[in-house]
C-alpha cells in the first residue's frame, strides 16, 4: 500500500478553462464540444466548466444581503396551505398540520368575512407559536385589522406575532386587468395597511410581492426578478410622502416559485437577495439591517394530472432548491392540487418533504450551502445582471404600471411562454409521465372547475394568464381514451436494429395520447402482420423499419390493399413526400411537432 504521506500532486501542472476547452475539442470535435460546453438555462448561457478565474470579481451573494444573525443557520418555516371554503374543515386541517410539525399556516380563500368566522378559523391555534398568513385576495386587508383585534383581546405580545397578509395591487392589476377599487384607492388602502401593521404587528408582512404569478404564467427567472423589483420600486415612489422607505421595506415579503430547473432556482433565490440590496441602496437603506424576507413555494405550471406521484419528486427537488437558496418560509403544494381538492394523504406527504429536508437531511444546519460553487456563483451573477438590466428598461419606459398599460410586460411573458410551449410541443422539454414514459392506460381524475365571479370587473388592460405545461397533452389523452380504448399496431420488419429501436420510440411517443401499442410478430412478413386480427382491430398502424426499406414496403401494401386506419411511419426518410402521396398519414421522430400529429390523428380517428 502506498504511503499516503508521500503522495503529491505537485508533478501535475494546474490547468485552467482554456486548456480544458482545447482538450474537449480534441476529444469530441468542435461541433460536439460546443454543444457540450455551453449549457443554457432559460436565457442565460453558462459554460459547463468553470474555474475561479471565471468568477473573479464576484462578491459572495451570501454576505451582502444577509443579517449576520442568520449567518450560521438556514432554518425556514414549514408552511401549509389551508382552504377556507369550509371553515370547520380548514381549522381541523390547520391543527392537524401544526400537530404534525408545520410551523406556519397560510389560509387561502375568500370565506372569512367577519370576526366570528375568523375565530372559527383560528380555534385552538396559538398565534404566538405558529405564523399565520392570509392569502385571501381583496379580503386580506380587512383580515389584518380583525386579526389584530383577536390577538390584542387574547392579551398576547403583539411584537412577537409573525405572519402576513397577501396584498399586491400592482401584480393583481397585471393578472386581473384592473384594481379592486381604483389605483389611487388601492394604494391608499395598502399604505394604511402598512402603517397599521408597522405600529400594531411589527413582525407582520403587509406587502407581498406575488412573483409566483409570473412564474406560473411562463415568465423566465430574469423576468420574475425584474418585475418584482419594478413593482416594489413603484410602491417606494408612490409612498414617498406617506410611508417611510424603511417601514415599507420591513413590511415587505417576496413570494417566489421554485421551479423545474434546480440550479437556476437556487441562483434565483440568491439573486433576489442581491437585487433587494441593490434597490434598497437607492433609498439609502442597508440590506444588512433589513434583510429580504423570502417566501417560496413549489411551482404549479409543471405539475401534471397524469402520473401525479411524479409531482412529489418535482416538489422535493424544487423545495431543495428553495431551501439551499435561502428561503425564510416555504410552502409545498400537495401533488394532486392541480386537479382536485388535496387529500389528507397528499397534504401529509407535502408536509413530510419539509421534514425530510430538515430533520433527516439537515439542510437547516448550514447557511448558503451552494456558496463557492463556481457554476451557481456565475449563474447568480448572470441572473442579477440580466434582471437589473430589464428592471432599468422597465423604469426607462415609465415604470411597472405604464409598461403594463403599454403591453410591454405582457409581450415579454408571452414570448417566454411561447418558448416553453414550443419545447413541450416538440418534446424537447420533458414532463415525465406526460411527454415521455407515459402510462397510456392511466385515467385522469376529475379536474377542478373554477367558476368566475359574475361580479368580476372587465379588465382594463390585456391580462397575463397562468398556464400549465402539460395541459395540451393531457387533453389529447382524455380525448383519445374517452369511450373505447385506442390501440396502435406496430408493424416491425426489416433491419432489426433500426426497426426495434423505432418500435420502442413509437411506444413511448403514442403513449402520450393514451394509445396502447401492440407489436407485430417479427417472424412473419409485413403483409401477414397487417392481416392479423390485432392489426385489423387497431385504430392506427405504425411502420417501424429502416428509412431505405419504407418505399418498397409502402408499394407492397398498396398492391395488397391499403389499410382503413391511418398509417404512420417511424422516422423521417428523405423520400417522405413520395410516401405521403402513396397514402402515409404522417411521420413520427425525435423533434416532430407532437401536437400537430395528435391533432391530425384526432380528426382521422375520432372524426
Amino acid at each position: 500500500m502506498a504511503d499516503i504521506n508521500r503522495l503529491s500532486f505537485s508533478e501535475f501542472e494546474p490547468s485552467g478553462s482554456t486548456e480544458w476547452y482545447r482538450q474537449v475539442q480534441k476529444d469530441l470535435g468542435e461541433k460536439e464540444a460546443e454543444a457540450f460546453i455551453n449549457a443554457v438555462s432559460e436565457e442565460i448561457n453558462i459554460p459547463s466548466f468553470l474555474s475561479e478565474e471565471d468568477i473573479s470579481g464576484t462578491s459572495n451573494p451570501a454576505k451582502a444581503p444577509v443579517n449576520p444573525e442568520y449567518a450560521y443557520r438556514n432554518d425556514w418555516d414549514s408552511s401549509v396551505n389551508v382552504s377556507t371554503s369550509d371553515l370547520n374543515l380548514g381549522n381541523k386541517q390547520a391543527i392537524t398540520a401544526l400537530e404534525h410539525g408545520a410551523s406556519a399556516i397560510r389560509f387561502t380563500g375568500h370565506e372569512i368575512s367577519d370576526e366570528k368566522e375568523l375565530r372559527q378559523c383560528l380555534k385552538g391555534i396559538l398565534p404566538d407559536v405558529a405564523g399565520i398568513h392570509f392569502d385571501c385576495d381583496e379580503a386580506s386587508p380587512a383580515l389584518l385589522f380583525m386579526y389584530q383585534d383577536e390577538i390584542a383581546s387574547a392579551g398576547l405580545d403583539l411584537s412577537k406575532i409573525k405572519g402576513s397578509v397577501t396584498y399586491d395591487p400592482l401584480t393583481d392589476f397585471a393578472f386581473k386587468g384592473n384594481f379592486d377599487y381604483s389605483k389611487k384607492e388601492s394604494f391608499s388602502l395598502l399604505s394604511s395597511l402598512i402603517k397599521f401593521g408597522s405600529d400594531s404587528l411589527p413582525q407582520f408582512r403587509t406587502l407581498t410581492l406575488k412573483a409566483t404569478h409570473w412564474h406560473n404564467a411562463g415568465a423566465t427567472a430574469v423576468q420574475e426578478l425584474a418585475f418584482s423589483m419594478a413593482s416594489l420600486n413603484e410602491y417606494f415612489m408612490a409612498f414617498t410622502n406617506t410611508v417611510a422607505p424603511e417601514i415599507l421595506a420591513r413590511s415587505t415579503q417576496l413570494q417566489l416559485c421554485s421551479g423545474a430547473d434546480y440550479f437556476l432556482n437556487i441562483a434565483k433565490m440568491r439573486s433576489a437577495r442581491i437585487l433587494w440590496g441593490m434597490l434598497l441602496e437607492g433609498y439609502k437603506l442597508n440590506s444588512f439591517d433589513i434583510p429580504l424576507y423570502l417566501s417560496t413555494e413549489t411551482a404549479l405550471r409543471n405539475k401534471t394530472m397524469y402520473d401525479p406521484i411524479n409531482n412529489l419528486l418535482r416538489a422535493t427537488t424544487e423545495s431543495m432548491a428553495a431551501v439551499i437558496g435561502g428561503c425564510d418560509i416555504h410552502t409545498v403544494h400537495p401533488h394532486d392540487v392541480v386537479f382536485r381538492e388535496p387529500s389528507e394523504m397528499s397534504q401529509r406527504l407535502a408536509l413530510n418533504i419539509h421534514h425530510l429536508l430538515k430533520f433527516e437531511s439537515h439542510f437547516d444546519k448550514v447557511y448558503d450551502p451552494s456558496a463557492g460553487s463556481y457554476y451557481i456563483e456565475k449563474l447568480t451573477r448572470e441572473l442579477c445582471e440580466k434582471a437589473w438590466d430589464l428592471f432599468l428598461e422597465i423604469e426607462e419606459k415609465g415604470g411597472f404600471s405604464k409598461s403594463l398599460e403599454k403591453g410591454i410586460i405582457q409581450e415579454k411573458v408571452k414570448a417566454s411562454r411561447s418558448d416553453i410551449e414550443k419545447n413541450v410541443r416538440f418534446r424537447k422539454r420533458t414532463l415525465t409521465g406526460v411527454t415521455h414514459y407515459a402510462a397510456a392506460e392511466e385515467m385522469a381524475e376529475q379536474h377542478l372547475e373554477y367558476m368566475q365571479d359574475p361580479l368580476t370587473k372587465l379588465p382594463e388592460i390585456k391580462t397575463v394568464e397562468p398556464f400549465r405545461e402539460a395541459m395540451v397533452f393531457e387533453s389529447f389523452r382524455r380525448m383519445f381514451r374517452m369511450g373505447k380504448e385506442q390501440k396502435a399496431f406496430l408493424a416491425v420488419f426489416g433491419n432489426k436494429t433500426k426497426s426495434l429501436a423505432r418500435a420502442d420510440f413509437s411506444v413511448d411517443f403514442l403513449s402520450i395520447a393514451g394509445f396502447e401499442s401492440i407489436r407485430g410478430n417479427t417472424n412473419v412478413s409485413l403483409s401477414e402482420q397487417l392481416e392479423s386480427p390485432e392489426a385489423k382491430s387497431s385504430s392506427l398502424i405504425v411502420l417501424c423499419s429502416a428509412d431505405e426499406e419504407y418505399e418498397a414496403a409502402v408499394e407492397r401494401i398498396a398492391v395488397s390493399g391499403w389499410p382503413q386506419q391511418p398509417v404512420l411511419i417511424a422516422g423521417k426518410p428523405a423520400n417522405h413526400q413520395n410516401l405521403m402521396e402513396a397514402g402515409v398519414e404522417d411521420f413520427i421522430f425525435n423533434g416532430v411537432d407532437a401536437v400537430m400529429i395528435f391533432q391530425n390523428l384526432s380528426a382521422e380517428i375520432l372524426g
